[in-house]
């Protein structure tokens, strides 16, 4: 018995296990089942099991309420879990066994793909083959575009840094601008003071001529 791959849901301690060695599909043989079934196969009859399992629990939940509400007086709950758990044994044991020939069947002739079916989607590797010098070619072209890749990504890494220099720039140079307006405003507010002042001292010098020739 291999390990079981299947995801169930626990039955009152039953001994639940499924999985044979025989009809189990490779890794390979599995992705190709779901990409011509649509669902993996395993998947599909690991649901049909726990299915299963779950109707074999709910009988068994179903059968022992029965009794106990019909034989309360004679059957005590611990004697009816007892012989419930033997029977339940016997039934996953039995399921185990049917499905396991049910999994290996079901794998042989239903999951099987014959060899010499081909997908529509990989068709064109059958009707064009290529040969390992095409092979090497086209791997070689990846390379190159991979390089130019490379080399785009790094011219614009670099790019980047220079736009953020330049953005580094143009910001120092706005608040260099900025304090030079500043300046510029401060130097004419003095020059209109200055010719402000200059003017006054004109005038007081005309007046102190003036009072000099009268005098």
């Amino acid at each position: 018995m291999a390990e079981n791959t299947k995801q169930t849901q626990p039955i009152s301690g039953l001994d639940i296990h499924v999985g044979t060695e025989e009809g189990e599909l490779s890794t390979t043989e599995d992705e190709y089942c779901v990409q011509y079934f649509g669902f993996h196969p395993q998947t599909f009859m690991n649901g049909m099991y726990n299915t299963m399992c779950g109707n074999l629990q709910d009988a068994r939940t179903t059968l022992n309420d029965a009794i106990l509400s019909t034989f309360r007086d004679t059957v005590s709950p611990t004697e009816l879990e007892e012989v419930s758990f033997c029977q339940g044994q016997i039934a996953i044991d039995r399921l185990n066994t049917k499905f396991d020939k049910a999994e290996l069947y079901l794998n042989t002739n239903v999951f099987n793909i014959p060899s010499n079916i081909v997908l529509p989607e990989d068709q064109v590797h059958t009707d064009n083959p290529m040969s390992p010098g095409d092979m090497a070619a086209l791997d070689q072209q990846i390379k190159t575009v991979t390089d130019k890749i490379i080399a785009v990504k790094y011219a614009n890494s670099v790019l980047q840094d220079r736009l953020q220099e330049i953005e580094s720039l143009q910001e120092q140079l706005d608040k260099t601008v900025t304090s030079m307006d500043k300046v510029y405003v401060t130097i004419s507010q003095e020059s209109v003071q200055c010719s402000q002042q200059m003017k006054s001292l004109q005038t007081l010098a005309e007046l102190v001529e003036k009072c000099s020739v009268n005098i």
